[in-house]
Formats: structure tokens, sequence, C-alpha cells
């Protein structure tokens, strides 16, 4: 997985400088938000592509990642850490901006290195802990609303899937516990 993503970061970056030989009149915003497309497009793809049974797209429940799955995985890694790279370059280093990245980054690091409970507790944690605050900065923040409704959209995609970790949890812990005794036995 390390060589997807080492090969992703370079692949992000190639097409952010394919972008801005193909708009040079166009800023550095702009070019990185259509790498962001890109990845986004991607990503998703990549994510469709990985569900093995679409009749049950979570099953097996807590199971480890599919080699899909990890790849697509490792690519979302690789674009996390162009974009930072990207962020820091154009001089665009906010609090909130560096801690989405490094959550990310060290979340989707964990998924992929441990693939079980590690990645919940970080996902829940950054997306649960920290998430709603950066909800909050960016919509009470004099952004377009598209951004403002991402932001939202964003935040409730995370509620889901938290609410799914905890079922995960929830299911995998209670394996480990002995079955309750039965009177009479």
């Amino acid at each position: 997985m390390v060589g997807w993503v080492v090969s992703g970061v370079a692949f992000w970056w190639t097409a952010f400088l394919l972008a801005r030989g193909a708009f040079p009149k166009r800023s550095y915003d702009f070019c990185n938000r259509a790498v962001s497309a890109a990845h986004a497009a991607a990503a998703v793809s990549l994510a469709c592509l990985s569900v093995a049974d679409w009749s049950r797209p979570l099953s097996p429940l807590a199971a480890a990642s599919s080699p899909p799955q990890m790849k697509a995985l490792a690519v979302t890694l690789s674009y996390m850490v162009y974009d930072a790279a990207c962020c820091y370059l154009n001089d665009d280093v906010r609090v909130d901006n560096t801690v989405h990245h490094l959550v990310s980054i060290v979340g989707i690091a964990a998924g992929l290195a441990y693939r079980r409970i590690l990645f919940a507790v970080i996902f829940s944690v950054a997306r649960m802990g920290f998430g709603p605050y950066l909800t909050y900065v960016t919509v009470t923040a004099d952004n377009p609303i598209l951004i403002k409704a991402m932001a939202t959209g964003l935040q409730l995609v995370s509620a889901y899937w938290f609410l799914r970790i905890l079922r995960m949890v929830r299911h995998k812990l209670g394996k480990k516990r002995p079955a309750p005794k039965v009177a009479g036995d």
C-alpha cells in the first residue's frame, strides 16, 4: 500500500501541474479545486467498485478491509498528503485546515495499517469531536452557500457513519461476551 500512496501523491501533483499548464490564467486555488474534483470522482468510483455485494454493502460487519477497499483508502490518503502540501505551499495554513488534514491522514493511515478498531476510534474522535466545531466555523463564516451546504452534508454523513461504527463496535464487543446462563442449566 505504501507504493500506492507514494505513486498517488506523484499522480496528484502531476495532475495539478497539468491543470496549471492547461489553465495558465486561472488561479492556484482553481487548479487545486480541479484536482480536488478529480479526486472526489476517483474516490467515489473506487469506493463503489470496492463493494463486493451491493445487496449488503456493509457486510460482513467489522471485517478487515478488502484489497480494493485498501486501494481506495490509499488513493484518498495520497490525495490528503498532496492537498496538505498544496495548502502549505499556497500559504493557506489555518488551524481548521491543518486539523482536517492531520486527522484525515492519521485516520486513513491507521485504517490502512490496522484495519480494525483503531480506525473507528480515530474516525469517531475526529469527525464527531472536531467535526461539529469545524462545521460550525465553516457555516458561520462568510462562505458561499454551496460550501456551507457541503460542510453540513459532510457532518451529516459523518454522523451516519459514526452510528454505523457504534453498531460495529457493539457487535464486535458483544461477540466476546460469554452467553448468559439460562436458569435450570
